[in-house]
């Protein structure tokens, strides 16, 4: 192989195969009740298998020896740090969900997740944090009955 690029997306090829073999095996179509539990997953395998495969032949027919060994792989601290805190908000997430609930832990991550991406004034970012929380919240809680976690608070 010529570069890391065409590694990375033999591996992208390969674990589309694992997907779509192990979706074969919990099932894609049933002929009485369409689709079942493995058609998502089989969906997503293809499509993760094509892009690799055409990353895959398109780094091939481009002819790139790589990037020069001494280029950085993040340019910019800045995106790094940003990168970084977005990891940390969304392992926040994931600790706090449990104990705070749906509502009260996605309000509190995504106006953190605004102020990092692209700081703006508070008032927008809690207004947009609000109006989105409370939609997906509704959206998932009353129109589509799923059932989200509830904090110490009930809500």
């Amino acid at each position: 192989m010529r570069s890391y690029e065409q590694v990375y997306n033999g591996i992208w090829v390969l674990l589309a195969i694992g997907i779509c073999l192990e979706s074969v095996r919990l099932g894609v179509w049933d002929s009485a009740s369409g689709p079942v539990a493995g058609f998502i997953p089989f969906l997503a395998g293809v499509l993760i298998g094509f892009a690799g495969l055409f990353l895959f032949i398109s780094s091939l027919l481009s002819g790139r020896e790589g990037k020069n060994p001494r280029e950085r792989f993040w340019p910019e601290r800045a995106a790094s740090v940003r990168i970084g805190l977005i990891l940390a908000g969304l392992a926040a997430m994931a600790f706090l969900m449990p104990r705070l609930g749906f509502l009260i832990t996605s309000i509190l991550i995504m106006t953190f997740m605004l102020r990092i991406l692209e700081p703006q004034k508070w008032i927008k970012v809690i207004l947009i944090s609000l109006g989105c929380c409370f939609l997906v919240y509704w959206l998932f809680s009353q129109v589509l009955q799923v059932n989200l976690p509830r904090g110490f608070l009930g809500i």
